[in-house]
């Protein structure tokens, strides 16, 4: 599942960022929710839903998002299943009718916060899920720039003993 993922996004990441004018890191957090969305490029269809109901494709798109998604399958010659068509249309709404997302993104710094926007913006999913979905983007993050620092978990705070008051018990 992961290296699938990876390869889409060493695929499609670099041209996401031309194509968009996103930085890598936006384009992570892109791909962070897209990798949530359909499991790593796994599942096309959402599961548990009949077949006409539910989200498809890359971003799971859901309702009239889904039938503006597969008329444009209909327009281009694409085929609902192909990487194309999720790539395509996943464009086609961030430099129009989604460009809001982008506009959210870049109000961030961080990668968490950049995946919490684009979930917001673009997702505006049921369930959250933000931290699987920094998973997924930190995984893109490694596959686009190897070696970032986003691309590792932050620290774990670490447990610190209490300090022994010298006073304590004397009188």
């Amino acid at each position: 599942m992961t290296a699938l993922f990876i390869q889409k996004v060493g695929v499609y990441g670099p041209r996401l960022m031309h194509d968009v004018g996103l930085p890598g890191i936006d384009a992570a957090a892109v791909f962070g929710n897209v990798g949530h969305e359909c499991a790593g490029f796994t599942a096309y269809h959402e599961g548990g839903q009949p077949s006409r109901k539910g989200g498809v494709s890359w971003c799971q798109w859901t309702n009239d998002r889904r039938h503006l998604f597969e008329a444009w399958c209909r327009q281009h010659g694409l085929a609902l299943t192909s990487d194309a068509a999720g790539y395509s249309f996943l464009v086609h709404e961030l430099t129009g009718s989604e460009a809001g997302a982008v506009a959210a993104m870049r109000r961030h710094s961080t990668l968490e916060a950049k995946v919490a926007a684009f979930e917001a913006e673009f997702e505006r999913a049921r369930v959250k899920a933000i931290s699987r979905r920094v998973v997924w983007a930190r995984l893109a993050l490694s596959a686009l720039h190897p070696g970032h620092p986003a691309t590792a978990a932050p620290p774990k705070p670490a447990r610190r003993k209490p300090i022994a008051d010298k006073h304590r018990g004397h009188h």
